[in-house]
């Protein structure tokens, strides 16, 4: 029974690191993204606001955050495990790779279900790209916990 318990509670160990990594930069940035929207209209944003809108957008938009972005973090890097089986290459880098096209996936199956972006930061190519980097962050998080609780 221990020799299943102690491999899952090592992926656990090394994935809520990953989620906290993926929810702080993620979460971060979208609100940053709609902060800099509303100072582009001329509204001055005092930073003790910007902070306090990132405080209250970490408490309330973390399960959602988690939900949408976690899934698809936990299917890519089941993904990177398998396909690292077949490939010579640097598993940090598969998983960075998968956890990068994770976002990307997930950004746009919800844009093609839903038929809006509901994340605005994803709006744009720069938004697209620092999302997907917070999620390839979440990977290498993940990735380098494993390698060493592996060892």
């Amino acid at each position: 029974m221990t020799q299943i318990i102690k491999p899952i509670l090592k992926l656990i160990y090394a994935f809520v690191p990953a989620m906290v990594v993926l929810n702080l930069l993620g979460i971060t940035l979208v609100t940053s993204f709609a902060m800099m929207e509303i100072i582009s209209m001329g509204v001055d944003v005092p930073n003790n606001v910007w902070l306090a809108t990132i405080s209250h957008d970490l408490v309330n938009l973390s399960p959602l955050y988690s939900t949408i972005f976690g899934v698809g973090l936990i299917i890519s890097l089941i993904v990177a495990a398998l396909i690292s089986k077949f490939l010579t290459l640097n598993r940090y880098l598969i998983d960075v790779t998968a956890g990068i096209i994770s976002a990307i996936i997930a950004l746009t199956l919800m844009n093609t279900l839903l038929g809006v972006t509901p994340i605005g930061a994803s709006r744009t190519m720069a938004g697209l790209l620092a999302l997907s980097a917070c999620s390839g962050l979440a990977a290498l998080t993940f990735s380098v916990i494993r390698r060493k609780t592996a060892s």
